[in-house]
């Protein structure tokens, strides 16, 4: 056990020293934007110089880097990397589903109240063709329940929009549930995954989520600009490509050919043009870092790492809004401070060099596998008031 254990350590620090951020901050905003990893900024410059030396010379090697962070990411989703598409951001998939979706006026989609933005705006931009969205309100503690979805989902829900872990206080949805409701009742579940994936592990197919989306530059470590959109074949073919582009189709460099019937088969007919390559670039780096810690380690350090801050911010008298569950917690610690308000512990933390940010009344931590008890104890004693 205790060789294990040695090793376990020693593999953490040499991950640890992939991140640089380290010698300067305590950064305790994975679910905000993460620092990258000293190869995942390897990786964006290698590419700015061989565009800057050499042109488009090594274009079919940068494609290639680019299939090898989708491959990346399917081994993180369990999925086969022909079901994933490169967007923007998660906005840009959500918007992509919302407006390829057959809708009908009367139709309506279920999300959550407290849901972030990008999982809103895409539905609610449907009221024009008709469709309703309904909301679910949390629980005074912060969880959703899967019988407030189901009191809302009648025959004419096409959609029930959800996030798998909650931006404001880190509650984790019980997918699999949802999905088994979703599909008994013949709605869509549309999944943001973006502060979960990186952090927890995921198996999609077990889990039965046929649509899901997410971004590369919280806890996956990557570059803003890239996102992704997870669809399971099933769904592809009840979609309408409304929104088809020079790479969607099955000869892309057949340039005189503009038969939008010979679509791609799979998600990548979503990819309406190329991917950000320099952020693909970071983010196949980033995920190789993730995959060779291994999701369970990465699960188990930030269940250590997040039981530490609920326990240290209980004993200092502030009150934790975060569900602590077996299967609801996340890499998201919320806490109300005891007194003076969440701004002026944020800035209080800052001073200290501690990276975290307010959301709502609440202070907002999200640690990675890299940070340490040591940081951590660091950040309790200076939100204790005794630092």
């Amino acid at each position: 056990m205790g060789t294990s254990t040695t090793t376990l350590e020693r593999e953490l620090a040499a991950a640890r020293g992939e991140l640089e951020i380290t010698a300067a901050a305590i950064h305790l905003n994975h679910a905000g934007v993460s620092p990258l990893p000293r190869r995942a900024a390897r990786a964006v410059a290698d590419w700015a110089e061989d565009a800057c030396r050499h042109g488009p010379a090594h274009l079919n090697g940068w494609f290639a880097r680019v299939e090898r962070a989708r491959e990346n990411l399917g081994r993180l989703l369990g999925v086969p990397p022909a079901d994933l598409a490169f967007t923007r951001s998660t906005s840009h998939a959500l918007l992509l589903v919302a407006n390829t979706l057959p809708w009908q006026s009367g139709d309506n989609v279920v999300l959550a109240a407290c849901e972030f933005p990008a999982n809103v705006y895409p539905w609610r931009s449907l009221a024009w063709r008709g469709v309703e969205t309904r909301t679910v309100q949390a629980r005074a503690d912060g969880r959703l329940a899967i019988d407030d979805y189901a009191r809302l989902i009648d025959r004419r829900t096409r959609v029930v929009a959800a996030s798998w872990v909650q931006f404001s206080n880190g509650f984790r949805q019980d997918l699999g549930r949802l999905s088994e409701l979703c599909q008994a009742r013949g709605a869509l579940l549309v999944v943001d995954l973006i502060q979960g994936l990186g952090a927890l592990p995921l198996e999609l197919p077990r889990l039965g989520v046929r649509v899901a989306a997410g971004a590369a530059h919280k806890w996956l470590m990557a570059p803003q600009g890239l996102g992704w959109l997870y669809c399971h074949p099933e769904v592809i073919s009840t979609l309408v490509p409304g929104c088809a582009g020079w790479l969607s189709v099955a000869e892309p460099f057949d340039f005189f050919n503009h038969d939008l019937g010979r679509l791609r088969p799979d998600a990548r007919r979503f990819e309406e043009s190329g991917p950000t390559v320099v952020a693909a670039h970071g983010l196949e780096a980033s995920t190789s870092l993730l995959l060779e810690v291994g999701a369970a380690r990465i699960a188990a350090q930030l269940r250590a790492l997040t039981d530490q801050l609920v326990d240290g911010l209980g004993r200092a008298g502030h009150r934790v809004t975060s569900p602590r569950g077996a299967n609801e917690w996340s890499g998201i610690v919320t806490f109300v401070p005891r007194a003076g308000g969440a701004a002026a512990m944020v800035e209080r933390l800052a001073a200290a060099g501690v990276t975290v940010v307010v959301r709502g009344d609440a202070v907002r931590l999200s640690p990675h596998f890299y940070n340490t008890a040591d940081e951590l104890a660091h950040v309790l004693e200076v939100s204790s008031g005794d630092g």
